[in-house]
């Protein structure tokens, strides 16, 4: 008898015997964070760069814009410092772009519709599923003197590399859980090995 029909004789449920490496929605694998995971299903979320120091430099050139109209409102000098002005709102345009890429992205595999979609920040993009093909974990080093990683990516069907998922330090993650991750994705749009 198997430990899991013995199990599910003996009254335990079949969930504490699942293989330990199965993803399941609240994971973090290293610092990726499982949101969703069922059989239609899979979301990511794929932490950004940026922190606090990024941001309050991100900040000084939208704070100067919004000093700037206040001031040049408040004492009637729109006319004369119009230029000024409309430099610091498209510096500060630049900045808030900057600041919104380096947000997290979080990844929707939808098996059933067969769509991808990427959102980072409130904008979001979807991609038809059915133009990837595969989805392969690689351990590369981006150079000579740089840690060796993990590349989550997914391929069109003639093997050309589409997006990019995530990347790990393979210091500071267990490929078997990468390895799992990447397995029930396939599972669920209907991928091959990658």
């Amino acid at each position: 008898m198997s430990d899991l029909a013995f199990a599910v004789s003996a009254g335990a449920a079949p969930a504490e015997h699942l293989d330990s490496t199965t993803p399941q929605a609240g994971d973090k694998i290293g610092p990726v964070q499982l949101i969703v995971c069922n059989a239609r299903t899979i979301e990511l979320r794929v932490p950004g760069e940026l922190g606090w120091g990024p941001a309050l430099i991100g900040l000084v050139p939208i704070v100067w814009c919004a000093a700037a109209w206040t001031l040049c409102l408040r004492e009637h000098l729109l006319a004369e410092r119009m230029r000024g002005c409309t430099a610091l709102t498209l510096m500060a345009a630049v900045s808030a772009i900057l600041m919104v890429s380096s947000l997290g992205v979080t990844w929707r595999f939808d098996g059933k519709r067969r769509r991808i979609t990427r959102r980072v920040g409130l904008l979001a993009a979807t991609h038809n599923a059915r133009r990837i093909a595969a989805l392969r974990v690689e351990s590369t080093r981006p150079s000579t003197l740089g840690d060796v990683c993990l590349r989550m990516t997914l391929l069109d069907a003639t093997g050309v590399e589409q997006f990019e998922i995530a990347t790990w330090s393979r210091r500071e993650i267990d490929r078997a859980q990468v390895d799992a991750l990447a397995a029930t994705i396939r599972t669920t749009m209907g991928w091959s090995q990658g």
